[in-house]
């Protein structure tokens, strides 16, 4: 993974059982050492709802109020670009008639995209070759683990390699299959058992009848193991 012919760290990417995934973490960890293993932290922004919610606080308004605030902006995204909420904030101070909810709905919007607090990145894992505290700040997070107090490009910035440890519920979805095939059919079932060129596999993909199939080169499950 480390060439010194890269330009830019590598990706590393692998994926567990969403379930165990805390095991991972725990083997990270007892493996290269507490003081040298670190989640990565992420820092979220402000978008209008939550800057709505903030300023309202702020500004000594009403729950209820400003439930009603947060039910008038905008709702951006949409799958179909072609349906997403196009108004402006222009367009909410139009529907409303209190001064007060107006000079909010002004302050928070200035306040969109800027930073709200330290969150961890929902699968980034870092490992110094010494204490994580002679590289970078870190902190600790409710789950007992370290964090970065720099966000993953800030990381490889320093030149540290980031890895993606994931939680991937669908393969806990194929793990409990296959407990339940062996549970009701075959003890001995593995799923890396099943050939690569199964036909009635390769009949439903032909005939695309793939919704919901996870596909992934990279499947790490207590049968692949």
């Amino acid at each position: 993974f480390l060439n010194p012919a890269r330009a830019n760290p590598p990706d590393i990417d692998l994926d567990f059982c969403s379930r165990r995934r805390d095991e991972v973490l725990r083997y990270v960890r007892d493996t290269y050492g507490p003081d040298r293993v670190a989640l990565i932290g992420t820092v979220s922004t402000l978008r209008a709802q939550s800057a709505v919610r903030e300023t309202g606080k702020v500004m000594g308004l009403a729950d209820a109020r400003i439930n009603h605030l947060v039910s008038l902006l905008p709702h951006n995204w949409h799958p179909d670009p072609r349906r997403r909420d196009k108004r402006t904030m222009d367009d909410v101070l139009a529907a409303l008639d209190d001064p007060l909810e107006q000079q909010i709905v002004r302050a928070a919007y200035t306040l969109v995209g800027q930073p709200d607090h330290l969150s961890v990145h929902p699968g980034g894992v870092v490992i110094t070759p010494g204490p994580l505290t002679d590289v970078l700040p870190v902190q600790w997070a409710p789950k007992g683990f370290l964090i970065t107090q720099f966000e993953h490009g800030d990381v490889e910035a320093l030149g540290l390699p980031k890895m993606d440890l994931l939680g991937i519920r669908a393969l806990t979805v194929l793990a409990d299959a296959a407990e339940l095939a062996r549970r009701r059919h075959d003890p001995a079932f593995r799923l890396a058992g099943i050939p690569l060129d199964d036909p009635a596999t390769a009949a439903l993909i032909e005939r695309a009848e793939t919704i919901g199939v996870f596909s992934s080169s990279r499947l790490v499950s207590r049968d692949l193991t």
